[in-house]
């Protein structure tokens, strides 16, 4: 596979502490509801009027047949209209008293009218049998809280025991090559499933609206989400994608099962809602990158994933993963990959794996400059090349021309791009600010002083502190404006110098 394809699969694996126990609480019955069988023909509805003693049927509502109809004694058949004779596909047998509806089809054995009820629903209603009113809403019988314990005990002791199977048996079969069946694929599809399923009750059960505080900590106690990714969807699909190309229909019909699970707890169990969204981000890439014949689908899900990891990046814009995720998305723009891999290593929560992910996107200009600059512009080579020389602490000189071209083709590009170098400039500026923190190197001073000022802030008390206004008059004198943004700094936490003081630059010279 290639590189690109390689770098696709790369999924958190897990999202939790792995090394977790899961206590094991007895089993108990599961909550069971009384039904209550109602005869049919007791509530026969007041306006179809039955007449044992005459053969013929009325079907008007309640009424005599009118005159116009004419009935010939003796004869079984009914007439409908003016006296036409009933269709031959209207089935009328003498001697049977139950009701036709429709084009005279008859009632099925087991059939229950639609407004029959239960009696005790009409008597908790104040009602009787014979009174039509119609009620609210239907009787519910409310839960206790013991009840809802014992069925919350009865979920998880049956999702433990299916999640140990399914552990046991992607550990077995990863660790052999054996070639399995369609039958057995289809049996650990189905025992996948259960699980999700469990989950999904569980998360239900937990976020019931009569349910205690201590039972809605559960799903966070026993770190749920997690459990669900990583044994419940991730396991099993890395098992599948190593068996590819004869599990290619199997990991197809499983992704589809996992994304409509999730796509239902994040609609039912919102508590959890960015994570459901990085696990639906995750499943559509996983979807994206077994898709090798239509690549027109290819793009499309490649879209969903990105239009998913936005959206966990708009929530959560400090967490790092999340800009590796879209870095892997980028390809086949190497300035829009730059972005992300370096917001991923300078975010609030870096990601350190990014800084092997990164080597993807470096090693082809640092090894084979002449052959890959020859695919993209002379501006974008020339940056990426800079920063993967800087990134691999090569060589400076080398550095300095390659970053002395990207600045000369700057000006050209712009022009060229016009206002669609909005979106790009972003990238590039953002991308230059990476290379001056060293990318996150924790030997680079500027980031360690950033570090430094960051954790002040966030041990400062923030009560007390006034908002900023918002509809202030703007400022045109000069002076005033440095006035006022040297009262911003000094009320809201300037870098102290002394940061940069002490995280003194490391010393000797890279070769030139």
């Amino acid at each position: 596979m290639k590189s690109e394809g390689v770098a696709a699969w790369r999924c958190p694996q897990y999202r939790g502490n792995k090394d977790e126990r899961h206590p094991q609480p007895p089993q108990n019955d599961y909550v069971t509801f009384e039904t209550a069988n109602v005869d049919a023909s007791a509530f026969q509805p007041p306006y179809v009027k039955q007449e044992r003693s005459n053969e013929s049927q009325r079907v008007s509502l309640g009424h005599e047949q009118p005159p116009y109809v004419k009935q010939e004694p003796g004869n079984e058949s009914q007439r409908v209209g003016l006296g036409h004779e009933q269709p031959p596909y209207v089935k009328q047998e003498p001697g049977n008293e139950s009701q036709r509806v429709g084009l005279g089809h008859e009632q099925p054995p087991g059939h229950q009218p639609s407004n029959v009820v239960r009696p005790s629903l009409w008597l908790s209603e104040g009602l009787s049998v014979e009174d039509p009113k119609m009620f609210l809403q239907p009787g519910t019988r409310p839960i206790s809280q013991e009840q809802l314990v014992n069925e919350v005990k009865g979920i998880y002791a049956g999702l433990v025991m299916v999640e140990k199977k399914c552990v046991e048996i992607c550990q077995q079969q990863s660790q052999t090559t054996t070639k399995l069946s369609n039958e057995q694929w289809q049996a650990l599809i189905a025992l996948h499933r259960t699980l999700l399923h469990a989950h999904h009750d569980f998360f239900l059960a937990c976020q019931h609206p009569t349910a205690s505080p201590a039972l809605r900590s559960l799903l966070t106690k026993y770190t749920m989400p997690a459990r669900l990714w990583r044994h419940g969807i991730h396991s099993f699909l890395e098992l599948l994608r190593h068996r590819l190309p004869h599990s290619h229909e199997h990991i197809l019909s499983f992704v589809y099962l996992a994304y409509q699970i999730i796509g239902l707890l994040m609609e039912s169990v919102p508590t959890f809602h960015e994570t459901w969204i990085e696990c639906l981000g995750d499943l559509a890439r996983y979807r994206m990158a077994i898709e090798e014949a239509d690549i027109r689908d290819r793009e499309n899900w490649s879209n969903v994933a990105r239009m998913w990891y936005n959206r966990a990046a708009d929530r959560s814009p400090t967490t790092g993963r999340i800009q590796h995720h879209l870095a892997v998305l980028a390809r086949p723009n190497i300035v829009r990959q730059l972005f992300y891999y370096t917001k991923a290593l300078i975010s609030g929560v870096p990601f350190v794996n990014a800084r092997d992910s990164i080597m993807l996107l470096f090693t082809p200009f640092l090894k084979k400059f002449e052959v890959t600059s020859q695919k993209y512009p002379k501006m974008e080579t020339s940056l990426v090349t800079a920063a993967g020389l800087l990134f691999t602490r090569g060589s400076i000189h080398d550095y300095c021309g390659h970053i002395t071209h990207f600045v000369s083709e700057l000006d050209g590009t712009i022009n060229r791009t016009g206002s669609n170098f909005k979106v790009q400039g972003a990238e590039v500026a953002s991308s230059l600010i990476a290379m001056v923190l060293d990318f996150g190197c924790e030997e680079n001073f500027l980031w360690k002083a950033l570090c430094a000022s960051s954790e002040r802030m966030k041990q400062r008390p923030t009560e007390g502190q006034p908002d900023l206004p918002t509809d202030t008059p703007e400022v045109e004198d000069p002076m005033v404006k440095v006035r006022i943004q040297q009262k911003f700094w000094e009320d809201n936490g300037p870098t102290n110098p002394q940061d940069f003081t002490q995280a003194a630059p490391p010393t000797g010279d890279r070769l030139g």
